[in-house]
């Protein structure tokens, strides 16, 4: 599948990554309009229905809204710290951010992301949910928590007289090769030092053991690759934000073929659905929708696919 962007042939090549793996294990469907249906929507030429995927694709619910706020905060900070550039005061911080938030739920409200859909695009807002004021302030409450929670950390400590030099990847989209596949991961954070590699994943929900050592352990095969790192000097964290709970993975040559393992599952079985594996081509009619009603409800693609 191939589109144009900025003149240049830009193509749907087949990757694999934690989030991915997610959406198609949660609804086949959902994972065809994520990734295959919505594609090329970002043009103001696209089909009508490719253009509604895209921008249903970029709805985020208000728990994930937490999520997005915390980290792109906490990333300005590290930057700032990479950079020398000291930053602002505790307080300060988490004023903007809630200013920033209450923008963004406005222009949300108004449904502005159906003009530009790089825009905040609230779930709710789309599928008009009513949501009583206390439970959308708690949602400012629980950022203002998680950034308290990170600020006054020993984590936050030790990265702030880090050496520029020691500093590696804040938020970026990286990717490796595993087995002949493309592996996408975004690092958080992560830094070195004479006593190993360090890399941190910054939580706002719950935890689960399984998918924190799959998402955890591929940062630890991208940074084997990228920085030559024994998986022995890497030392991988969660810092759940919502809970200050930290969860060090614990690597093993085990739990390190397990998870190749399981990427290598998941990989077999996505490609299973295409129509063309060489070319990563899909057929809407070849992924079935979830059996789980329930999931549908809180679906981005509902109004396209329920009943449909």
């Amino acid at each position: 599948m191939t589109n144009l962007l900025f003149g240049k042939k830009f193509e749907n090549e087949f990757s694999w990554s934690k989030s991915r793996d997610a959406i198609f294990r949660e609804c086949l469907r959902k994972y065809y309009f994520n990734y295959y249906g919505s594609w090329g929507g970002w043009r103001l030429d696209a089909p009508r229905k490719t253009r509604q995927l895209y921008i249903l694709k970029k709805l985020i619910n208000r728990y994930m809204w937490i999520g997005g706020v915390v980290h792109s905060c906490i990333e300005r900070s590290l930057k700032n710290l990479r950079h020398k550039i000291k930053p602002l005061p505790v307080e300060k911080i988490i004023k903007i951010t809630l200013d920033m938030m209450r923008a963004d739920f406005a222009s949300s409200r108004r449904k502005l992301y159906h003009q530009n859909p790089k825009t905040c695009a609230l779930f709710e807002h789309e599928y008009d949910i009513e949501i009583n004021d206390e439970d959308w302030k708690s949602i400012a409450w629980r950022v203002e928590k998680c950034l308290r929670n990170f600020y006054n950390s020993a984590v936050y400590q030790s990265l702030y007289d880090l050496p520029r030099e020691y500093w590696l990847e804040i938020e970026e989209l990286s990717s490796f090769m595993l087995d002949g596949i493309k592996v996408f991961v975004v690092l958080d954070c992560s830094y070195r030092t004479g006593g190993g590699f360090y890399i941190y994943d910054w939580k706002t929900g719950k935890n689960d053991e399984q998918d924190a050592n799959i998402q955890l352990s591929s940062y630890a095969l991208y940074a084997q690759q990228k920085w030559k790192a024994d998986f022995k000097d890497i030392n991988v964290t969660a810092f759940n934000l919502g809970d200050n709970t930290l969860y060090d993975i614990k690597l093993s040559d085990d739990l390190v073929r397990w998870v190749r393992a399981y990427i290598a599952g998941s990989v077999s079985d996505m490609k299973k659905l295409l129509r063309s594996q060489e070319k990563n081509e899909a057929e809407e009619q070849d992924f079935a929708r979830t059996t789980n009603k329930r999931q549908c409800q809180t679906c981005n693609f509902k109004k396209v696919c329920i009943n449909k």
